[in-house]
């Protein structure tokens, strides 16, 4: 499946400098996610009714410039295909001119809500009759993570605001949670960025989370709970 897609950056969702935030950029990628797989037939509600929920396993990101206040941007996804546990979506973003400003490659995995496990996918595309689209990726998959030795570290309670309706910390929240560990100045200065963001569990109401940078010419970062990763 394939579409394109438009959204406004409104005033409430820029920085300083007047350019989107990146948490608003990046809910505005996954909000087209939602939007082009409901209108496909296998959306949240959809997929809801065999007791089934999508959650973001792995996601990059990559824009070379970045929008600024009143700009209406275009977002063509597609699926590009399937693997056993994980349906890959793409995106690439442009300006009113056309011109390309970013780019994102997103990994989903559909959990059993009771179990909280990944269900097979490849059966359930060839039930819903999902069809790819054989277009070349727009970027190079998310990155693995390795350790992060910490420079910065700073605990922060899973709260109201953090939670979605899977009943989950939101993975853009932890996006912001994590960029806010860099400091403002920093942020003010850049015109462009790439994120890379391995999911490997889930942040639930009222735990307890230890958030870590490891400063350098490529900031890493990592959210644990308990000793365990939960984001890098």
């Amino acid at each position: 499946m394939a579409g394109i897609y438009q959204f406004k950056v409104e005033q409430g969702s820029v920085d300083g400098r007047g350019r989107a935030k990146i948490g608003f950029l990046n809910n505005a990628i996954v909000n087209v996610a939602g939007t082009d797989a409901n209108i496909s037939g296998f959306g949240i509600g959809d997929v809801n009714q065999d007791n089934c929920s999508w959650v973001l396993s792995r996601y990059a990101v990559q824009f070379n410039r970045i929008p600024v206040c009143d700009e209406v941007i275009s977002v063509d996804t597609w699926i590009g295909h399937c693997e056993k546990f994980f349906s890959v979506r793409n995106f690439i973003l442009r300006d009113a001119e056309g011109v390309q400003i970013g780019s994102a490659i997103s990994l989903w995995a559909l959990i059993n809500i009771t179990t909280r496990r990944p269900m097979m996918l490849e059966e359930m595309h060839a039930r819903d009759g999902v069809s790819f689209t054989d277009r070349e990726e727009p970027m190079s998959r998310p990155a693995k993570i390795g350790n992060v030795t910490p420079d910065i570290t700073v605990e922060r309670r899973v709260s109201y605001s953090d939670v979605d309706f899977n009943g989950h910390m939101n993975s853009m929240r932890s996006i912001e949670h994590l960029t806010d560990l860099l400091p403002y100045e920093e942020m003010m200065e850049c015109n462009g960025y790439r994120l890379d963001i391995n999911f490997s569990r889930e942040g639930f109401p009222g735990q307890l989370l230890t958030l870590t940078c490891q400063r350098g010419d490529v900031n890493l970062f990592d959210i644990s709970c308990e000793g365990a990763s939960l984001t890098k």
